[in-house]
């Protein structure tokens, strides 16, 4: 089961309440709402990691956070890195990989694992399409669509996604604080590894570079999503 907040603060200032296991904490971001593209997020083989280890992150694709391996796919990919003290490191594979990344783990610190797709246009049928606005709450799509008497015509949509995963590399450090430059993220301001049981995590969006004052988002908290890894909580900005 799956708890959704509605955030409604004009700066999109939220605080997430921690839940942490033994093990640690892992933290998925994730920025992308649209039709098609459903959820989308990285998924690490470990949270917890050493300076030399080959990591291995999984794309994963999916509706209510029940999905399946997305491939890697370059003409998707725009980005795909990691990134901490030491600088950019790429997250390569073959074309067709699952996983869809590896990499060697830089020097230690807190680690920002990211990606960016390329646009992607889909055109769905009317009812679908007119359903997503609905379950979005796009009112004012489906206000202009209703007075262009464009109802019940296909609905086409472009859309990016971008993914976050932060990483305890053997050591905390302000590296969960970066800002990686894509067009809609979000920014912890504490870092998840340092935090308790109870404590509360403020995310900030960021829309080109500054931080947003108006937009529609939901937080999903989903506590024990993977069982018996080492994690306690993923957070999804939609």
């Amino acid at each position: 089961m799956r708890r959704i907040t509605a955030l409604t603060k004009p700066d999109l200032r939220s605080e997430l309440r921690s839940k942490t296991s033994a093990g640690g904490f892992g933290l998925l971001l994730f920025c992308a709402t649209s039709a098609g593209a459903h959820d989308f997020w990285i998924e690490p083989e470990q949270w917890q990691t050493s300076p030399g280890q080959t990591l291995a992150l999984q794309l994963k694709v999916g509706v209510a956070f029940q999905g399946r391996s997305y491939r890697r796919n370059p003409p998707h990919i725009r980005d795909f890195f990691i990134t901490g003290r030491s600088g950019r490191h790429e997250v390569t594979e073959k074309p067709g990989a699952d996983p869809a990344g590896r990499v060697v783990m830089p020097a230690a610190g807190t680690l920002v694992a990211g990606y960016r797709s390329n646009s992607t246009r889909i055109e769905l049928p009317a009812e679908k399409f007119t359903t997503y606005l609905q379950e979005e709450s796009f009112d004012s799509v489906i206000a202009a669509r209703q007075q262009a008497g464009q109802t019940d015509q296909p609905g086409t949509e472009a859309f990016s996604r971008y993914a976050k995963a932060i990483l305890n590399n053997a050591r905390l450090d302000q590296g969960y604080r970066q800002n990686l430059g894509f067009e809609l993220e979000m920014i912890p301001q504490k870092n998840p590894y340092a935090m308790s049981t109870g404590d509360h995590l403020p995310l900030i969006v960021y829309f080109n570079g500054k931080a947003a004052e108006s937009f529609g988002t939901r937080l999903i908290c989903l506590p024990g999503l993977l069982p018996g890894r080492d994690h306690g909580v993923e957070a999804f900005f939609l």
